[in-house]
């Protein structure tokens, strides 16, 4: 651990958080303008997120997204590896916990990698592996974020809260996209999911900065 708090000295960890949600805006926003750029039209209530990295998708637009997903699954680790380093120096006794968060958020992230890696249109049945263990962990990540956010005494247990309240979206999607017949109802969960994902990352940014 002296190591990583050595890395965290010289460049504040918060920031990779900061860093994430701008590569995700900045390369979705890029896919959607090259998706649409020929009069294709694209819509969060009909289309899933994954339309953006089809190898079929317009203007190849899919390389802009899948480029976005591989380069924040690279700068991903580190936020995570930060976060545990902020739970260890608020003196959580529950160590093993830290590491439990820290090894469902690494799953996510390979998952998150793996989406980029197997295109919805040229490899569905990976994709949608990957997906589904993207979204199931990604929920795993934030309930335990929250818990530990609780189990300390040197946080304010409000900043749980925003970690639970994610949780209770991707469950809803994930739900919807089982049980609901209705694109528009899936699709527009999914997206609230990302964009509940990027307010939670500016969140965490924040609030560890001004608690470190």
């Amino acid at each position: 651990m002296e190591k990583i708090e050595k890395l965290y000295d010289k460049f504040n960890g918060s920031y990779f958080f900061f860093i994430g949600v701008i590569i995700s805006i900045v390369t979705i926003v890029i896919s959607v303008m090259l998706y649409t750029l020929g009069g294709a039209s694209y819509s969060i209530f009909n289309n899933f997120i994954s339309d953006l990295g089809a190898v079929s998708a317009p203007n190849n637009a899919f390389i802009a997204f899948n480029t976005g997903l591989i380069v924040n699954s690279l700068v991903s680790p580190f936020g995570a590896l930060f976060l545990v380093a902020y739970f260890k120096k608020k003196n959580i006794r529950q160590n093993w916990m830290i590491w439990l968060w820290f090894s469902i958020e690494i799953i996510s992230i390979i998952a998150n990698f793996l989406v980029a890696l197997f295109p919805e249109d040229t490899m569905s049945g990976p994709h949608t592996a990957a997906a589904i263990n993207l979204f199931f962990f990604g929920m795993l990540s934030n309930i335990f974020y929250g818990i530990l956010i609780i189990l300390t005494n040197k946080v304010a247990k409000y900043h749980s809260i925003p970690g639970f309240i994610l949780a209770i979206i991707s469950f809803i999607f994930m739900m919807s996209w089982i049980f609901i017949d209705n694109i528009s109802i899936i699709t527009l969960f999914e997206w609230l999911v990302l964009f509940g994902g990027w307010i939670f990352g500016v969140y965490i940014g924040v609030f560890t900065l001004k608690t470190q």
